[in-house]
């Protein structure tokens, strides 16, 4: 849910950026790469994790913080867990529909093209297909032509760009991010504006070859038709738009061009700088522990020349920790102790090290004012 979350925020920022300072200008090669890399960059950002801010923890010699573990209650876990559940669910459903939707387009597509009759030419392959399911088209490497259909040379040329440049990778790449966040209506915008600047992109490269002037004037005459299928390029799409950009000499200036740098770095800071934690050791310069900044109570008189040992009780609800003195005898002690001396009069204090290898525990008894190890317990959960 949070990655979700993030990732579309990011969208939103990269795309807004692109409307106001890069939609309908002439660089149609720069806008093709921003929307690709934006919309990758969106979905790759809250995956990384770059430890940046650091966040210091005292600790004594080899003193490890134990998890602690916060209850709650039956009713509000289950309840947590059903709406986990039900929302997983959701999203899973849509992307199966979603990817039921292209696997169903795909294959028309591949029906299509297998059904019809193949023609090789430099640099890609014409079918004849049958029908009318779809107008002149390319869809990778096949530029499609309707049976008894004869293809123009400013036909040829523009659907020829489209193979050349390979603009179906994008296609391709927009729809499986489409069934991957099919709740996210940003992505729709990203197909939409991606399909225009594609068809921008193979108009240049017409004109380059045939003129504005023979070019437009071929387009004026023709009747827009819609395609069936978003997979393939359609020659007859989005007239208005693209006589419009033939004649408009909008430009972005040399800084907007910049503006993507800040945009990619606010989306790291938000998103994918962390804190980590710096551990740092409470002691002087023999390694003998700051027993000053230690909470364990005073030793009671009664206690003094005793062996006893701490006991820390965590309270989850108050969030609150207590430590105890307790009296070692033959029920509470949990490992073994080889000829403990008495507890000094100034009380002990106890340092506890975990090992994650074998999850063994050793205690050690330390005097408070000297600083020495006065004995080791060894004990494994």
């Amino acid at each position: 849910m949070i990655y979700f979350l993030q990732s579309a925020i990011c969208m939103l920022l990269f795309y807004t950026a692109f409307h106001f300072l890069y939609k309908d200008k002439h660089h149609h090669g720069f806008n093709r790469f921003y929307l690709l890399s934006s919309l990758f960059l969106s979905i790759l950002v809250p995956l990384i994790q770059i430890p940046v801010y650091p966040e210091y923890v005292k600790v004594i010699q080899q003193q490890i913080q134990q998890p602690v573990a916060i209850a709650t209650s039956d009713g509000a876990s289950h309840f947590t867990w059903e709406w986990i559940h039900t929302i997983i669910a959701i999203y899973a459903l849509g992307v199966l529909l979603m990817l039921s939707l292209f696997t169903r387009r795909l294959l028309t597509l591949k029906r299509i093209i297998g059904q019809g009759e193949r023609k090789r030419k430099s640099g890609y392959t014409e079918v004849m297909i049958r029908g009318d399911e779809l107008p002149i088209s390319s869809f990778f490497h096949y530029l499609l032509v309707p049976q008894g259909k004869n293809i123009t040379k400013e036909e040829e040329e523009h659907e020829r760009i489209h193979i050349r440049q390979k603009h179906s990778w994008d296609i391709l790449f927009l729809e499986i991010v489409q069934i991957i966040f099919w709740f996210n209506p940003i992505v729709l915008l990203y197909r939409k504006r991606m399909v225009e600047i594609h068809e921008y992109l193979a108009d240049s490269g017409t004109i380059s070859i045939i003129g504005q002037d023979a070019y437009e004037a071929y387009l004026v005459q023709q009747v827009s038709i819609n395609t069936k299928s978003p997979l393939v390029h359609n020659f007859y799409s989005l007239f208005e738009k693209r006589i419009k950009m033939m004649n408009s000499d909008f430009n972005s200036k040399p800084w907007q061009f910049a503006v993507a740098i800040p945009i990619v770095f606010l989306t790291l800071v938000a998103f994918s700088f962390k804190d980590y934690k710096v551990y740092q050791l409470v002691g002087d310069d023999n390694g003998i522990p700051n027993l000053e900044q230690d909470t364990f109570p005073p030793m009671p008189p009664e206690l003094e020349g005793q062996i006893v040992d701490t006991v820390i009780i965590f309270d989850p609800v108050t969030m609150e920790e207590t430590i105890e003195y307790v009296i070692f005898t033959d029920e509470n002690l949990s490992g073994t102790l080889e000829e403990v001396p008495p507890t000094p009069p100034g009380g002990v204090d106890t340092l506890v090290t975990f090992n994650p290898d074998d999850f063994s525990e050793t205690i050690m008894t330390i005097d408070p004012v000297t600083g020495e190890v006065i004995d080791t317990l060894h004990s494994v959960d």
